[in-house]
């Protein structure tokens, strides 16, 4: 039997983490009950706070913007691989994890706790491992860091591996309440035309393939 959804989604408030110098979330009650008859509030934020998924337009100048993103992309098995121990992701460490035919890879590195302080996670993915999932043919990676780089990776070659290449990225999981193995994605971004990425709401429960059915074919 299929278990209960799990909450993926850091929340988004005044604590949800942001890139250091990128905007960070403020929301601004502009119509309160007493006094208009009703409650209506104003957000600004960066679209890369907290959990969100990135567009292509994010590193390639006029690529598309996150509505590009099919719901057959965002939404589906997933396979979560336990990096905690590794989580600089590598091609030779990756490789030997994933499964055949695997179309959407969620890295657990731990930093699901250092979201949730405001921190930035301390785990990514190289660009040969990047260039890997490409090969694989994988169509979402997501990771519980705020970045799928290094920190200290300038040139986001992570990203560019994956973006133009019709990969997802989708950062700033919690993934604290999942375990390694098979699990039902659901992913829903803002569609929000144009933008280079959208705060996403994400939640997965346990897949039927956790029984034993085996990993999903190239294609689901």
């Amino acid at each position: 039997m299929r278990g209960p959804w799990r909450d993926l989604t850091l929340p988004l408030d005044e604590h949800a983490p942001v890139w250091p110098g990128d905007p960070v979330f403020r929301r601004e009650q502009f119509a309160a009950v007493l006094q208009a008859g009703y409650s209506a509030t104003c957000v600004t934020t960066s679209v890369h706070a907290g959990t969100h998924v990135d567009a292509p337009c994010h590193v390639i100048d006029g690529a598309a913007g996150v509505e590009a993103w099919s719901l057959d992309v965002l939404c589906g098995p997933a396979q979560v691989v336990d990096c905690r121990r590794h989580p600089g992701v590598d091609d030779d460490w990756l490789g030997q994890r994933l499964a055949p035919g695997v179309r959407r890879v969620l890295l657990l590195t731990g930093g699901g706790v250092r979201l949730r302080a405001g921190g930035l996670g301390h785990g990514y993915l190289t660009e040969a491992a990047a260039q890997l999932l490409v090969g694989s043919g994988v169509a979402l990676v997501g990771i519980d860091t705020l970045s799928i780089d290094a920190r200290q990776a300038i040139e986001l070659p992570a990203h560019r591996a994956l973006l133009p290449r019709g990969v997802a990225v989708l950062e700033g999981l919690d993934l604290t309440a999942v375990e390694p193995g098979w699990w039902d994605l659901c992913c829903l971004p803002l569609l929000i035309t144009g933008a280079d990425g959208a705060p996403a709401r994400v939640m997965a429960c346990p897949s039927a393939l956790a029984a034993g059915d085996g990993p999903p074919v190239a294609g689901v």
